[in-house]
């Protein structure tokens, strides 16, 4: 589903824009639910320091796609997908998308390490999994 998703820095702002390809290989009907797990570690070396941050599931997407208060809003938009289900089959290309500064007041910007894995789940089956992980610094 996740295709080569990419963090890139721009030299002349230092603002980080993100490319990639969200492709819907097949229809996701209701019910979609989706988990978000996020872990902080205190080192990237070994993965036993790592505990958790955040945590969330959606139980129920379709029925929130269309709100405007979600996690993804601002997300979906950009990327012009539809915003009821079903969903797909079908890309859905992000193109030097950036974040708001208001997107950052709840992230954690300290010396850390960071996994995320995000799930969904249509009728009971696995339909993706992202995997990330990612460093903060302070200057």
């Amino acid at each position: 589903m996740f295709q080569d998703i990419e963090v890139r820095r721009i030299p002349e702002t230092g603002d980080f824009v993100f490319n990639g390809v969200i492709n819907f290989t097949e229809t996701v009907h209701s019910p979609w639910k989706m988990t978000v797990n996020m872990n902080k570690c205190l080192s990237n070396a070994n993965m036993n320091t790592c505990t958790p941050f955040f945590s969330t599931e959606v139980k129920d997407v379709c029925s929130k796609l269309p709100q405007e208060n979600q996690m993804w809003t601002k997300f979906i938009k950009d990327i012009k997908m539809k915003r009821n289900c079903p969903v797909g089959p079908e890309a859905y290309y992000i193109t030097d998308m950036g974040s708001e500064p208001s997107d950052m007041k709840y992230f954690p910007l300290d010396n850390s390490f960071y996994t995320v894995t995000v799930t969904g789940f249509s009728k009971g089956k696995e339909i993706y999994c992202m995997y990330v992980t990612f460093q903060t610094k302070l200057a």
